[in-house]
């Protein structure tokens, strides 16, 4: 397989996060037709959002891979939180986000419909979503920060708009 072919296949690899790696040490590795890791990033307490495919130690070490002339510090400080408030990893287009435009798969995460009765297309994406390729860097108040007028999450601001 030729180099091109391989980085095609690794950033569209599922990211499945395994277990906070303070427990067990960062560990990552193909599995199947994906990729378990580890999570280095605990969340602040006021913001619970758990294991997360995007703050993964595989991602974390592809963004500093991807940035590095950009970024002065590593992603984490050591730890297990931002070296620098203002980026942390996200997900470029959430599953729910796309599902809630497909008819057959119903109009909102309450909504939804069984797996078998979406298309294709949309099966795919579920299982294949948390992905490098679907990742970034973003400034904290364009993604994870939730009471701010360009917050990605809030359905009636930024982006979503457009859609």
């Amino acid at each position: 397989m030729d180099k091109r072919k391989q980085v095609e296949e690794i950033l569209l690899m599922p990211i499945n996060v395994i277990g906070y790696s303070g427990m067990t040490g960062v560990k990552i590795k193909k599995a199947g037709k994906g990729i378990e890791t580890t999570q280095s990033y605990y969340p602040y307490k006021n913001y619970p959002i758990g294991l997360d495919p995007d703050m993964s130690d595989f991602a974390i070490g592809f963004y500093e891979i991807l940035y590095n002339d950009f970024l002065s510090n590593p992603i984490l400080n050591g730890a297990e939180a931002l070296s620098n408030n203002e980026f942390a990893g996200d997900t470029m287009n959430s599953f729910n986000t796309i599902a809630n435009k497909v008819p057959e798969a119903g109009k909102s995460n309450k909504q939804r419909t069984k797996i078998s009765e979406w298309p294709n297309y949309l099966q795919e994406y579920y299982y294949q979503y948390h992905c490098l390729a679907n990742f970034w860097i973003l400034p904290m108040v364009v993604g994870r920060k939730l009471d701010d007028e360009y917050c990605k999450a809030c359905p009636y601001r930024s982006y979503r708009k457009t859609w």
